[in-house]
């Protein structure tokens, strides 16, 4: 061990950034990945190798943004303010749910006919599992725009806020979610890897060197990803919560 990272030995080497790759979300988010979990003599040279030489990753390069997105209101706690959005993706539809704070995104793969009530049921089975947030900001579509979303709404009790109909690009936070989402699934399905795997590998990824995975923002968590990591209890109640756990498990 170097600290937390497993020192990783030269014959593994290749199948350890086969790992770190698997999200192909480039050299900078590989190294963020690998910081806590692996190490070795010059591993920063040997990602930047990776990427540069991944033909998927050249092919699914980003384009810069016609327009610039407007930032996002920052909210103090997680599942606080969520921004939501449909997107297509190889002929199929999906709704994208992030958090604004932790930046965790949730994607369901709607039905081939995605009516305002789908959206609602997937958006319902996510919060029964998350909880319902204070805020959800989406886009003035008519999935969004319905009667029967207001309701939703209502009867949830949550605030629904939709951006301007000609301008989109005030739910900024909202598109870049979607622009990585797609360039993830896309190099998954072109790379013919699992994308469960993909997105799991996005979601561990810290968000930058002082900052946390979205996952671990999300649920104060780590995350068991495709890497080696050592994960400890760092609940202050651990000790009382396995006391009770235990005296509920003997009765």
């Amino acid at each position: 061990m170097k600290g937390p990272p497993v020192v990783v030995p030269k014959s593994m080497h290749e199948n350890v950034l086969g790992k770190l790759h698997e999200g192909h979300q480039g050299s900078t988010k590989m190294k963020l990945r690998a910081r806590n979990c692996v190490y070795w003599l010059n591993i920063n040279r040997d990602i930047e190798s990776v990427v540069s030489q991944c033909a998927t990753c050249q092919k699914h390069q980003r384009s810069q943004p016609k327009e610039e997105l407007l930032p996002h209101e920052l909210p103090t706690r997680p599942w606080q303010i969520l921004g939501t959005d449909l997107f297509h993706l190889e002929g199929r539809e999906y709704l994208i749910i992030a958090d604004y704070y932790s930046k965790f995104p949730l994607v369901r793969r709607m039905p081939i006919e995605c009516t305002s009530k789908a959206v609602i049921e997937a958006t319902q089975q996510i919060f029964s599992e998350h909880g319902i947030p204070e805020k959800v900001v989406s886009h003035n579509g008519p999935h969004f725009a319905s009667s029967a979303f207001k309701e939703f709404a209502s009867n949830w009790n949550f605030t629904h806020v939709t951006s301007s109909p000609h301008f989109p690009q005030s739910n900024g936070f909202v598109e870049r979610a979607i622009q990585t989402i797609k360039h993830t699934l896309a190099k998954a399905t072109s790379c013919k890897q699992k994308i469960n795997m993909a997105l799991l590998c996005l979601r561990t990824t810290p968000i930058d060197s002082e900052l946390s995975s979205p996952a671990e923002l999300l649920c104060d968590r780590k995350f068991k990803s495709n890497l080696p990591l050592v994960i400890h209890n760092t609940s202050s109640r651990k000790e009382q919560n396995y006391q009770r756990l235990q005296q509920r498990q003997d009765q």
